[in-house]
């Protein structure tokens, strides 16, 4: 079979494959295999009218693969699992694969920890912000860079600070304030459509506070224990901000899309993830799967102070 980096599938067009830009009236193949090997680098597609003839292994990538296939063999942007008629406008490079071979297909699977309606849980930081904050929008646009679009973390202290807040506390407004700029504030579950890091800023802020949650029908599906720092020896206290045990977490984890030739490496606005969605539905295929674990939050200012190093700094530039 053929593929290419949109996700697109076909068969193998043999008949071109074999003639290229050549002409043959009547065209009839067949394969066989050489005495010599039995394997695919023996065998022969072979045009019983014209007697022109290819090695099947460098369809595959052996041989003089880029000469003898890539330049006419072009994708028709074919999407049999949507509707068996159904092709987009494609016309990219061919890749020629096993059926079996492990690149034909990589599974996008996108997991969130479920967090049953953390926003009515009160939280006087959160009702505070919003008050003297969110709503005021001249306050609201110092926080913020100059294009208006991204936040401005130093804007955020300076704008903390003066109101008495903890450094504690100011690194969590700047969560936050990143968190309500996403627009997911009131909403996380209107994420589908943003990037991944806008709902995760709402699993960190759930995981920090340490709070258990209930579903809508009462039962536990979040159980978090926050942990005391002062219980660890010296050299952890110094270096990690927070540890909570999560003694039982709910996630869903959706199959949102597939890639071929290379893993869309869990971003599922990659331009190659075709979407497991189907063009008129509104859902993709999900699971729940329960877990525990443990959640550390490293100091920030210890990691900024680690960043600035000479030898750091030399490392990421090699």
């Amino acid at each position: 079979m053929a593929v290419c980096e949109k996700g697109h599938i076909q068969d193998l067009e043999y008949n071109q494959w074999v003639h290229g830009d050549a002409e043959c009236h009547d065209a009839q193949l067949q394969i066989w295999s050489s005495p010599s090997s039995a394997t695919m680098t023996g065998a022969m597609v072979e045009c019983v009218t014209c007697k022109r003839k290819k090695n099947l292994m460098s369809a595959l990538g052996g041989g003089q693969s880029d000469g003898e296939t890539s330049s006419y063999l072009r994708c028709q942007g074919k999407k049999p699992w949507d509707n068996i008629s159904y092709q987009e406008q494609c016309g990219n490079k061919l890749t020629v694969m096993n059926r079996g071979a492990s690149s034909v297909y990589f599974p996008l699977v996108i997991g969130s920890i479920y967090i049953p309606s953390a926003n009515k849980t009160q939280d006087l930081l959160l009702e505070r912000l919003r008050e003297n904050l969110f709503s005021n929008e001249d306050s609201w646009e110092t926080c913020l860079s100059d294009d208006g679009a991204t936040l401005n973390e130093e804007n955020v202290r300076m704008w903390a600070k003066p109101r008495k807040f903890s450094d504690d506390e100011i690194i969590r407004i700047i969560s936050l304030c990143k968190a309500h700029l996403s627009g997911l504030e009131d909403k996380p579950e209107d994420c589908g459509s943003n990037k991944e890091e806008h709902y995760r800023a709402f699993e960190y802020e759930a995981l920090k506070r340490s709070i258990s949650l209930n579903d809508e029908k009462g039962d536990e599906a979040l159980s978090l224990t926050k942990t005391n720092l002062d219980s660890y020896k010296s050299i952890v206290a110094e270096n990690i901000q927070h540890i909570t045990l999560v003694n039982k977490l709910r996630e869903t984890r959706a199959l949102v899309g597939f890639s071929r030739v290379r893993p869309a490496e869990s971003n599922w606005l990659d331009k190659a993830v075709q979407r497991t969605r189907h063009r008129r539905s509104k859902w993709c295929p999900a699971v729940t799967a329960y877990g525990e674990g443990i959640f550390i939050e490293l100091n920030a200012e210890k990691i900024s102070k680690w960043s600035t190093q000479k030898a750091v700094r030399e490392r990421v530039r090699t």
